[in-house]
């Protein structure tokens, strides 16, 4: 059962500055990941040549699911930034804010799905950075489907989520370092 409406402005009474802190954290995150993304299309282009479709399919996956975790973001902001409005709508807003994070990850899911496309079509990146993105992807694809739990492990608050979150971190790590590394190969090399 989730908390009840009262639970969510008192949480945002007491944490505000931790919240919106938080918060603020979270856009700078995602504008650092849009700006990765744009690299990212870079080398797939690169890869694919013009006539590809992945770098602009990846572009657009990346930065879609970016606005609609950042629209779940700016719900929450709302909640720690006017911690004295109504229960009932600060916990629609709280509601909203974890809906819109959890079907961001379809976005997501497919933004990791075209850059395994293009690591394995068209060596964008290793090949073995696919292997893990399929795993990554398969993990993250179920985070959308949690919000038919009310609470629980599987509910849009619960530990799954963090799981999904987690692991997409690993994903986007390992792929920002092989990025990084296969741009300054070619500059070594010459």
């Amino acid at each position: 059962m989730p908390p009840k409406p009262g639970a969510v402005t008192a949480h945002g009474h007491v944490n505000r500055d931790q919240l919106l802190a938080s918060d603020l954290l979270f856009a700078l995150g995602l504008a650092v990941l849009t700006v990765f993304g744009a690299g990212l299309y870079r080398i797939i282009r690169r890869a694919e040549g013009e006539d590809g479709w992945l770098a602009i399919a990846s572009l657009a996956s990346v930065v879609g699911a970016a606005g609609i975790f950042g629209a779940g973001t700016a719900l929450f902001m709302v909640v720690a930034y006017r911690p004295d409005a109504d229960p009932a709508v600060a916990r629609a807003f709280w509601d909203a804010g974890w809906l819109a994070h959890n079907s961001a990850g379809f976005g997501f899911v497919a933004w990791i799905t075209i850059v395994v496309i293009a690591a394995l079509r068209h060596r964008a990146l290793p090949p073995w950075t696919a292997w893990i993105g399929v795993q990554v992807a398969l993990i993250n694809l179920a985070g959308p489907f949690a919000v038919r739990a009310g609470a629980g492990a599987f509910s849009p608050q619960g530990w799954f989520a963090l799981a999904v979150g987690l692991t997409f971190a690993v994903w986007l790590l390992t792929v920002s370092l092989e990025a990084w590394r296969s741009t300054r190969l070619p500059a070594m090399i010459s």
